[in-house]
């Protein structure tokens, strides 16, 4: 514990020992009953529950970019220089910054705030993983295409899939094709994962694909799409367009710089839209934000997650090192 500092190594060997104390209490033999597993678990959530009520009576607000950095260093393994720019990025995006780790040829590191997408859906299925060691997948200068629609069987996607040969007949290359679709059926992701794969391993003729499922629910499912779309220059596909899948065109397709999408979550930055577009975008929720009365929390929150999505800083760690050893460490 004094040489990891942040209490990780110590949890883990306290819950292995809990783990172990509970498989020998469940035990039966011939002088005593195993204790009821039901009740076990019952006793355990009620411990907990008092406490993370302690933990809550001891826990310090951390406020200061000095107690930002102090807990960052600690969470990086007492990297001072990570420390430093993990609160850099604090201070100049906010306490719900976005943050991407690249590596660096340079020997430090440095930092860059770039204006970007972040929202909290990320790859359907792990087949679309290309970074195995950190189970995310990384694209760069990949076409986009935003659906409203639930796209449920491979005659759905089609469509899509004619209009990359079409784009190719005219000379643009679609390499790498990002999918935000409302939902996927079985055979859809079956079928997108398939193909992926087949490029995975050396299959010149396929395609790299990422499906992503749109983030929220209802209205607002809708209206962040809309934000999406604006953000990569795409059209919109749906009902609120009065368009459909079977129709699209590889001219609605829109871009992204570079895209980031864990199991959980999904950063875009470098977008292909309209700036003018955009900031007129963030313009109208922010004034639909002020209009909004003090009772409508509900709205308001919903108003603030669609900001957020569009209007987010990335901060963007380059995590050089003086050797191969400690920038992969820093990378990771």
């Amino acid at each position: 514990n004094d040489l990891a500092g942040d209490g990780t190594t110590t949890t883990a060997i306290l819950v292995q020992a809990m783990i172990d104390e509970a498989f020998d209490l469940m035990k039966s033999s011939w002088r005593r009953k195993g204790a009821n597993p039901v009740e076990l678990k019952h006793a355990i959530e009620k411990d907990l529950a008092r406490l993370v009520g302690e933990l809550k009576k001891m826990a310090v607000k951390v406020e200061t970019p000095e107690q930002v950095k102090a807990l960052a260093t600690i969470a990086a393994n007492n990297d001072d220089d990570i420390g430093r720019a993990i609160a850099e990025i604090f201070e100049k995006v906010g306490r719900h910054a976005t943050m991407m780790v690249e590596k660096s040829a340079e020997s430090k590191i440095t930092v860059d705030v770039v204006k970007g997408v972040y929202f909290d859906k990320g790859w359907t299925v792990p087949a679309f993983v290309n970074n195995v060691e950190r189970m995310r997948c990384e694209y760069s200068n990949a076409f986009v295409v935003v659906t409203e629609e639930k796209l449920s069987y491979f005659e759905d996607i089609m469509p899509i899939f004619q209009q990359v040969e079409e784009a190719r007949k005219n000379s643009i290359a679609i390499d790498r094709l990002v999918i935000i679709a409302d939902e996927y059926g079985d055979e859809v992701t079956g079928s997108l994962a398939v193909t992926n794969r087949q490029r995975l391993m050396g299959k010149v003729d396929s395609i790299n694909l990422l499906a992503i499922e749109a983030p929220e629910y209802g209205p607002t499912r809708q209206e962040i799409l809309g934000d999406i779309a604006v953000y990569c220059g795409a059209k919109l596909i749906g009902n609120s367009t009065g368009t459909a899948v079977k129709d699209i065109k590889y001219t609605d397709f829109g871009k992204i710089g570079k895209i980031i999408s864990t199991g959980k979550s999904t950063t875009m930055t470098d977008g292909g839209g309209n700036k003018e577009e955009i900031d007129q975008r963030i313009a109208s929720i922010r004034g639909q934000i002020e209009q909004t009365k003090p009772m409508e929390k509900i709205t308001r929150e919903k108003f603030e997650k669609r900001l957020g999505v569009l209007a987010a800083g990335v901060g963007i760690i380059h995590a050089g090192a003086p050797t191969e050893i400690e920038s992969k460490e820093r990378h990771a």
